[in-house]
């Protein structure tokens, strides 16, 4: 075997393995996001500068590897600091870290945005009950059954813990209290089955508390025109949110398991 063909091999080889790498990138990626796109607009920039620069063209290409590699990488290592290994959401690193942006958009186009924060009820008695697997996959489960009562167009984190996070473009703060039924509806309809520490089957079935608020409750985001307002616009909207949730949780305890369990975001204007 020549060195020439040695050398073909393992290009070829080397180029399958970046694709698969590409590929599982891309995995990951959120609506109108296109990983693979990014990185080969972002290669064939850096090629067409090096090239008006006079560089040769067989160290454009050796270069142009590199930082193409360089920023998979890049992209990987945000990817997995961005993911919940457990659930296989988004976390609370990627919530902060993308939904300004998605603010910003929203803003834009003239579109409100509204925020979930959901909260498992009663997590804690699945860890006691059945063991700390068990409730690993009763979160998986609930992960699933959130993703399944939202769109496509929509945002769903692991927050933390047992509570999630969902962010609905284009909805307002009306339009997500209907969401956050449908979610609730689906919590008292479906049995969560785990397995306990012995390995038997056990069947759980849990309600959620949510508090919702929307950008068409704040002040703020009917007077901002600017992008970098929009993280403490996030912020805002957490806190407030999470504020709801606890008034969910309280009227959720007080009126029982077939009560209701959503709270809104009441606005100073709506309070007085």
């Amino acid at each position: 075997m020549t060195i020439d063909r040695i050398y073909s091999k393992q290009v070829i080889e080397t180029n399958e393995a970046v694709r698969r790498r590409v590929e599982k990138l891309n995995e990951f990626d959120r609506p109108k996001e296109d990983s693979m796109l990014d990185l080969a607009i972002a290669e064939d920039e850096i090629r067409k500068d090096m090239a008006e620069d006079g560089i040769a063209p067989e160290l454009i290409e050796k270069y142009a590897n590199r930082f193409g590699i360089a920023m998979l990488e890049r992209a990987e290592a945000k990817r997995d600091s961005w993911v919940d290994d457990l659930t296989g959401l988004h976390n609370d690193e990627a919530l902060r870290g993308e939904v300004p942006t998605l603010l910003s958009l929203e803003k834009r186009t003239g579109e409100d945005c509204s925020l979930l924060m959901i909260d498992l009820d009663e997590f804690k008695s699945i860890n006691d009950q059945h063991g700390h697997q068990a409730g690993n996959q009763a979160l998986q489960v609930v992960a699933s059954i959130i993703r399944s009562s939202i769109r496509k167009s929509d945002f769903l984190y692991r927050y933390g813990g047992d509570e999630f996070t969902v962010v609905l473009m284009n909805t307002s703060s009306d339009m997500a209290r209907s969401i956050a039924e449908k979610i609730q509806d689906k919590m008292r309809t479906n049995i969560i089955i785990v397995e306990d520490t012995r390995g038997r089957r056990q069947k759980v079935q849990r309600t959620v508390s949510i508090g919702c608020i929307g950008t068409d409750q704040l002040e703020l985001w009917k007077e901002v025109d600017d992008d970098d307002v929009m993280p403490r616009i996030l912020e805002t909207m957490i806190r407030r949110a999470d504020g709801a949730l606890l008034a969910a949780k309280k009227k959720g305890k007080q009126e029982g398991d077939a009560g209701d369990r959503i709270a809104m975001y009441e606005s100073e204007a709506a309070s007085t």
